[in-house]
């Protein structure tokens, strides 16, 4: 019997220490999920304050640029700790506009990186045939890569292959040159239908200053000593869509010749654009008015500018209206290809004395009216383009054409009819990014009048 109670008290001896480890397991299992738990929790919260700083970062940069002129660029790196600014970080950048932000990070460690940018810097210079910029090299409207008439935009990287005129040609996927400024990342979108998508304002000027600090205006066509003498004013018609086989008069074959390769369908040769219908030509027909420009500002204290000349019979005073047979058709040919507003070359009417006219940039003509020089006289001048009729092709179709490509050339910055917000916060670790565009005010100007 006391063997048995032996053998007995044993086994329930096991069995407790069992059950003890069994709780012991569990109670680590439970410590180790409630400490996860806690630690996603924590993360979550991290994330979400990362996230609400950024949103109210941009919010704080959106009304901050409010108050200065378009085309400025700006950036920061601000090392937050217990909400108080790191001023001895050696990676500090801009510690005055990283003191503006403090009221929005609380008692957090954050990092917050912050980059604004209006305009073309020198290193978005691109390389190009000296046939598309004039002599030299060009700077670009839109910024490089930004352009919304491209596909995959933020895998080009401009310039990428040094001293190259050439996109690399892995990238739009073609076997055959493909020059920088002819790439569609670098060409932005008129869309006929809305007032946000018809029109754009592409300020020739930009702030030089800096969000922390005051204006400073730089207008490179100003004065008689100007710093830019060059002004190209590019429109072409988009690509046709890919047609897997037996392609109408409306689409193209993609099959992966030059130029003609589907992986990128905004990547073309010329002779797969769009036709647009001109009808009889410059002499009459259906050769529509359908894009409408416009350079106004200041002379001084009055109102000033430059439109567009209409009548295609003034022989001496050539006509600068961009009807349908003066854009991109397929049998234009010119030096720069597609330029519709050339610095030398596009006469205007003078908003406040007309009909008096001037060349834009640089006058070569022995035309006496067009012996000034009118941009120098502008301040603060805003190139606006309007797309004012729907785009059809030539007959017998006459389908739609979904948008028009424009692009501005110049030898100097100007600034962009877009600004990029980008906000990049870390709080403990946890990531957040945004990025938003901010427009320049479009004015719903009645070009009717000018023409």
């Amino acid at each position: 019997m006391k063997s048995l109670t032996k053998n007995n008290d044993g086994f329930i001896s096991i069995i407790a220490i069992g059950i003890f480890a069994l709780l012991m397991i569990f109670a680590i299992s439970l410590q180790m999920t409630v400490i996860d738990t806690l630690q996603n929790l924590k993360n979550g919260q991290n994330y979400d304050s990362a996230r609400d700083v950024a949103d109210s970062t941009i919010e704080y940069l959106q009304d901050t640029l409010q108050k200065f002129s378009p085309g400025l660029n700006d950036s920061a790196n601000c090392i937050f700790s217990g909400g108080a600014l790191k001023t001895n970080d050696s990676s500090l950048v801009n510690p005055a506009l990283c003191g503006q932000f403090a009221g929005i990070i609380g008692t957090k460690n954050a990092n917050v990186s912050v980059i604004v940018k209006g305009r073309s810097a020198t290193a978005d210079k691109l390389k190009s045939s000296t046939s598309k910029c004039g002599a030299g090299d060009c700077y670009v409207t839109p910024t490089p890569g930004t352009g919304d008439a491209g596909a995959n935009c933020d895998l080009y990287k401009p310039n990428s292959v040094a001293n190259s005129n050439y996109v690399d040609s892995t990238l739009p996927a073609v076997s055959t040159t493909l020059d920088q400024v002819d790439y569609s990342c670098n060409w932005n979108k008129l869309t006929f239908g809305s007032s946000q998508t018809d029109r754009v304002a592409i300020p020739l000027y930009y702030d030089n200053g800096g969000l922390s600090g005051t204006t400073d205006i730089v207008n490179p066509y100003f004065g008689n000593a100007p710093k830019a003498t060059k002004f190209y004013v590019r429109l072409r018609t988009p690509c046709k869509p890919c047609a897997p086989s037996n392609p109408t008069a409306d689409q193209r074959q993609c099959d992966g010749t030059p130029l003609k390769d589907a992986k990128d369908p905004t990547v073309c040769a010329d002779i797969d654009r769009y036709k647009l219908d001109a009808g009889g030509g410059v002499n009459g027909g259906t050769d529509d008015i359908v894009v409408q420009w416009l350079i106004n500002g200041l002379c001084g204290t009055e109102a000033c500018g430059l439109m567009p000349i209409a009548d295609k019979t003034k022989a001496s005073k050539p006509f600068s209206s961009l009807y349908e047979s003066k854009i991109f058709n397929n049998n234009v040919s010119a030096p720069a290809g597609y330029p519709i507003v050339i610095h030398d070359k596009t006469d205007a009417y003078d908003t406040n004395n007309y009909p008096k006219t001037f060349t834009i940039i640089n006058p070569v003509q022995a035309d006496p009216d067009a012996s000034i020089n009118k941009l120098k006289e502008v301040t603060k001048p805003v190139l606006t383009l309007f797309l004012n009729k729907p785009l059809l092709t030539e007959p017998p179709l006459k389908s739609n054409i979904p948008y028009l490509e424009y692009q501005v050339l110049t030898d100097y910055p100007i600034g962009n009819s877009r600004s990029s917000l980008d906000v990049t916060v870390n709080v403990e670790g946890n990531n957040f990014h945004k990025t938003l565009t901010q427009e320049v005010q479009k004015a719903l100007i009645d070009f009717a009048i000018h023409n």
